[in-house]
């Protein structure tokens, strides 16, 4: 133990608080590139993948305006293929719902409304929450619900702060859930 110790501040003796500032700061360099970098490097891979598939789909599907109508009909029915199911609406509330209590944001009440295109393929369930709590908790739940829900859309964020200094804010929130309507 002595030896090490030794080793030690013969070491700091010679780098200096210089050399002893700049370990330190390679050190957390080292920290923020195994914390923040390397898992954000990771999800970006596989949002690239995601984009690749999505584009295979569109190309294997016919992207181009001047493909024959058959081939759009194809496509079209591939993407209401890739919607959930109108009946499974409840279970992507519970999503939902979930995401707000683990940020702590309680949901009292709720405007819900189901919108079906004419057709009646495309069903369109709006969802309005009035919320009651901070920002970071807000924006915490809002990206928990995209990033749970991949057929879910933000229409609308607005905020309203009673005093400057008030950390608590109250919110509109919209969100539209795109469904299979058939």
């Amino acid at each position: 133990m002595i030896p090490l110790r030794w080793h030690l501040g013969r070491y700091a003796r010679v780098l200096g608080w210089q050399g002893l500032i700049g370990l330190g700061l390679a050190g957390a360099a080292a920290t923020l590139y195994v914390v923040g970098v390397s898992p954000a490097t990771a999800r970006l891979t596989q949002l690239q993948q995601e984009a690749l598939s999505v584009r295979d789909f569109a190309r294997t599907a016919g992207g181009d305006s001047n493909v024959a109508r058959p081939a759009q009909d194809i496509w079209l029915e591939k993407f209401y293929r890739l919607l959930p199911v109108k009946s499974s609406a409840p279970d992507w509330l519970r999503i939902i719902f979930s995401a707000a209590r683990a940020q702590s944001l309680g949901l009292e009440q709720g405007d819900y409304r189901l919108k079906i295109e004419k057709n009646g393929r495309l069903a369109a369930y709006e969802i309005g929450l009035p919320v009651r709590g901070t920002y970071v908790q807000m924006r915490r739940f809002i990206a928990e619900v995209l990033d749970g829900i991949p057929a879910v859309a933000l229409d609308e964020f607005v905020i309203k702060r009673e005093t400057i200094g008030d950390p608590a804010i109250e919110a509109s929130i919209r969100f539209t859930l795109f469904l299979n309507g058939s």
